[in-house]
């Protein structure tokens, strides 16, 4: 049981760390880069205070990231996003004993995990079919120059032939008029 509590308490502080991280990046981005990113993050902090076990301010944080991401694009890290917020929205229902929205939100979670999921899936159809094309394509390359090189070295010999047989017919040539030359001598 001591250990339990021991582990309670180091994630209690891993988690209290971590809502210090984002709040902090959270204001730079706010700052110097990104506004959209840092209003997305409001969902990554609303996890986080849940996680601490405070309801109500992960609430409040979750509902402001919602706003944002109604708005955002469907983007990968936007799905995924919005996936977790509905799932920990569900949660905060299910604690306060709101079935209906609860199970209303999980619905949400579930619709853009799979979107999620089907996203993925079609990129890597995609990836798979473009290198299937892609295969096909080099395979025919490849059969083009075998057929080249054979018809190369197929041509070479048959050159050789002819000049061995040329060679042998101008070595007969020769043989048949020394013979002449013998018989007229």
């Amino acid at each position: 049981m001591d250990e339990q509590n021991k582990d309670k308490k180091t994630a209690l502080i891993n988690f209290t760390e971590a809502l210090d991280y984002y709040k902090k990046s959270q204001n730079l981005y706010r700052n110097q880069w990104s506004a959209a990113f840092a209003d997305q993050m409001d969902v990554e902090i609303g996890m986080t205070y849940f996680k601490l076990g405070k309801i109500e301010i992960a609430d409040s944080f979750l509902l402001s990231g919602l706003k944002y991401l109604e708005k955002s694009d469907s983007v990968r890290s936007v799905l995924k996003t919005k996936s977790n917020l509905f799932f920990y929205l569900s949660k905060i229902d299910s604690i306060r004993g709101d079935w209906k929205m609860a199970n209303t939100n999980f619905k949400r979670h579930v619709k853009y995990d799979n979107l999620l999921f089907n996203e993925e899936n079609i990129r890597n159809i995609t990836a798979s079919q473009m290198q299937f094309e892609y295969d096909i394509k080099e395979a025919t390359l490849q059969a083009e120059r075998e057929k080249k090189e054979l018809l190369f070295k197929k041509e070479l010999e048959l050159k050789s032939l002819t000049y061995e047989y040329e060679k042998k017919k101008a070595a007969a040539k020769n043989e048949i008029e020394r013979e002449k030359l013998k018989h007229e001598q």
